[in-house]
């Protein structure tokens, strides 16, 4: 029942925001300011659509990121990695040293392996950002959705227990988001 609610609130949140958006243009054609009121809908066009990359902690395997920067280069979006790292809630108080070190080991990590992601993403020409998160996959991507606009696809890593005949490797998971929000 909860999650019908969640959606509900989200698609009205949505329907808020283009109503908004509608009725900021409206104002400006009314008020003589055609250029205006085009450059209200430039701005929402302009934002290319966005893959989330969920790595696996820190890391992203050399197979993830391929095919990212692959479909993201096919496709025209851009990449939104992801170092996500749960800590259990009973892990340890919030603020305590030793948490926050471990936070501050994840996120170093996380920086250099997004690094070299970064850098073959530019090489194809594929917008990219890094995010480091905190908390369950699924909750990480339900926030991300409510922080941008156009997430299309999520992609993440191959779960480690498959196995293929003849040495192939696991295909890469990817999920789409459009009819999810």
């Amino acid at each position: 029942m909860k999650n019908i609610f969640v959606k509900r609130k989200s698609k009205v949140s949505k329907l808020s925001e283009k109503v908004e958006q509608l009725t900021e243009a409206t104002t400006y054609a009314e008020a003589g300011l055609p250029e205006a009121a085009l450059k209200v809908f430039e701005r929402e066009a302009a934002e290319k659509p966005k893959i989330i990359v969920l790595g696996k902690d820190y890391t992203f395997s050399p197979a993830l990121k391929d095919y990212a920067v692959g479909l993201a280069s096919r496709l025209g979006y851009e990449i939104v990695a992801v170092s996500a790292k749960h800590f259990p809630s009973d892990f340890l108080s919030a603020g305590t040293p030793f948490r926050e070190k471990l936070r501050e080991d994840f996120s170093t990590k996380a920086k250099k392996a997004a690094a070299e992601f970064e850098s073959q993403a530019k090489a194809a020409g594929v917008g990219f950002q890094h995010l480091i998160k905190y908390g369950e996959g699924m909750a990480v991507i339900k926030e991300l959705q409510r922080e941008f606009k156009k997430l299309e696809y999520v992609l993440t890593e191959p779960d480690e227990t498959a196995s293929c005949a003849d040495g192939v490797t696991p295909a890469i998971p990817v999920f789409s988001l459009a009819l999810s929000s």
